[in-house]
This record gives structure tokens, C-alpha cells and sequence, in this order.
């Protein structure tokens, strides 16, 4: 369930009470953006989960280039060597600050992107106010 989707039924919908809401006040969050090695280790990741899915088994720094075996998620051997290569992978970097970094952006709530396109577009009222003062700088 996403945070931005209606709750279902049976799960809690009553507004919160007044003295709970008095309390609450906005509150503003800086987050670390990610480094390059972040991106570098969150793309690596990525690129390992996809070879596996393919049925390739990783290949590592010990490999020969020749050698090439199917991966068997039956195989504790293998399994062991996989969860080896993801942790390598991510040694000395945060793909959290990747992943919740894109989720920041991508919440509607923060106006960043157009949440109606399928791509990653400005969100229409960053467009209008960034065409109306360059309009006044005319």
C-alpha cells in the first residue's frame, strides 16, 4: 500500500482528535543527497538483482573472464556467494539515502515533478513561477 493511496477498508480513517492535531506542527527535513558512489553502488545492485533474475550467476573480481555459470538460488554455495557480491557492492556507501531520496522527490506533496507524466517532468507550478519571473526579468 502506498502512503498516498486512499486506506482500505477496516484500517483506521477517522481524523485524528483536535488535541492531537494542535500539536503536530510542520516540520522541515534536510536530507544528505546521494554521492556518487551511492548511485554507482545503487546502479551495481541493480545490475546483479537483474542478472540473477535472468539466471546468471554475478560475476566477481576472482572470476575469470571466460568462466560463466547459471545461477541456482538452490545452491546455499551460490546463494552465499551472491549475498557476498550485494554486500561488496554496497560497502562504504547508502543506497537508503538513493532510494528515500527519490521517494522526496517523487511525493506529490513536495510539488518537485509532475505527478501526471510518465516521465520525470517539472511540476507545472514550478514551470508557471520559473516562466513568470523570467517574464519579469524581461
Amino acid at each position: 500500500m502506498s502512503p498516498y493511496e486512499p486506506r482500505p477498508e477496516g484500517l483506521n480513517t477517522q481524523p485524528a482528535p483536535p488535541s492531537v492535531v494542535a500539536t503536530l506542527k510542520p516540520a522541515t527535513m534536510k536530507m544528505a543527497r546521494a554521492s556518487d558512489a551511492d548511485l554507482d553502488a545503487a546502479q551495481k545492485v541493480a545490475s546483479i538483482i537483474e542478472e540473477l533474475h535472468k539466471g546468471y550467476m554475478p560475476a566477481t573480481d576472482d572470476d575469470d573472464d571466460d568462466d560463466f555459470t547459471w545461477f541456482d538460488r538452490d545452491d546455499p554455495e551460490q546463494c552465499q556467494k551472491v549475498l557476498g557480491v550485494l554486500l561488496d557492492a554496497t560497502e562504504k556507501t547508502s543506497l537508503f539515502r538513493v532510494t528515500f531520496g527519490m521517494a522526496v522527490i517523487l511525493d506529490p506533496r513536495n510539488k518537485l515533478l509532475d505527478p501526471n507524466a510518465d516521465t520525470l517532468e517539472m511540476h507545472p507550478e514550478l514551470r508557471a513561477a520559473l516562466a513568470s519571473k523570467e517574464n519579469q526579468n524581461v
